[in-house]
């Protein structure tokens, strides 16, 4: 469940160390990740998630976006993350 107390840098990096794209608060409702598209600002939210496997399992390396409006596809950094 998502924790108010935790910042969203950490919980985002929690949900994609865990392989999902959302977290859940204590009312259960899920709060999905999103990106700002670099171009027009819209909120876009992944279309391809990047998969990596290491020691530690598997988890998401990097999430692909594409915005509907202006056609750019890319792949956002963490810190270029949010949960709505």
């Amino acid at each position: 469940m998502m924790q108010s107390r935790k910042a969203e840098p950490e919980l985002i990096a929690q949900a994609l160390q865990t392989g999902r794209l959302s977290v859940e608060d204590e009312h259960g409702f899920h709060h999905e990740l999103y990106a700002a598209c670099p171009r027009d600002g819209s909120h876009v939210a992944p279309v391809r998630t990047i998969w990596r496997r290491d020691a530690d399992g598997r988890h998401i390396d990097q999430l692909e976006f594409h915005c509907p409006r202006c056609g750019r596809t890319w792949q956002a950094e963490r810190t270029e993350l949010h949960l709505r």
